[in-house]
């Protein structure tokens, strides 16, 4: 049997030639890796952007709450009025800082599925305590309030003047309404992560 023949050689000769082949396609072209070098500095360069964005909007949200709450705790004292209303500002901060963290993150698509679902439970609750906390508030408008005057027994005068007058900003079926459908795209959501999450786990308890 020649030395070519040889099983020995042709594992030893035959896998350096297979190395070698791999390692050969796996090199792209020098314009290629240019061009993809290029592309991963303007996606570095357009993340840390909307990092900066991201970063001041969550600034100016802080800046927001403070002012919110600033008035009714230290001149109209109306404690109730400056928790919902921070509370709800504070919500907002805290989703620019999810997705200030989601964008920074880079991490595998499945986690990062996981963190915009988050993004969106976030969002819908904030929206749910939004409406409920303007369920009771009004607004000014004016309207025409008539009375009926009777001026003798054939005669009946109807007069009429223009008031202003506080009214609902939305009736409570409309609040009911939208508090319902709230309540099933949170329930969708958290159902969504919770199929992520279990997915995941089933994944990496078979890969051991």
């Amino acid at each position: 049997m020649h030395d070519q023949e040889h099983p020995a050689y042709m594992a030893e000769h035959g896998g350096a030639e297979g190395a070698g082949g791999a390692e050969h396609h796996a090199e792209d072209p020098p314009i290629f890796r240019r061009i993809h070098s290029g592309f991963d500095s303007v996606e570095r360069v357009l993340i840390y952007v909307v990092s900066g964005v991201l970063i001041g909007l969550a600034g100016v949200s802080v800046i927001n709450t403070l002012v919110l709450v600033w008035d009714p705790i230290f001149k109209v004292h109306d404690y109730n009025k400056a928790i919902s209303q921070g509370f709800d500002a504070a919500f907002l901060t805290i989703i620019l800082l999810e997705v200030l963290h989601t964008v920074l993150s880079r991490s595998a698509l499945v986690q990062q599925v996981q963190e915009f679902l988050v993004i969106g439970i976030t969002s819908a609750v904030r929206h749910s305590l939004g409406i409920a906390a303007d369920a009771g508030s009004t607004h000014p408008e004016v309207r025409s309030l008539c009375t009926t005057v009777t001026v003798n027994e054939t005669q009946v005068r109807r007069m009429c003047s223009d008031a202003m007058v506080a009214v609902l900003d939305g009736t409570s079926q409309e609040i009911v309404i939208e508090l319902a459908v709230n309540a099933c795209a949170v329930v969708l959501l958290v159902g969504a992560l919770w199929l992520v999450r279990q997915s995941t786990l089933r994944e990496a308890t078979m890969a051991r």
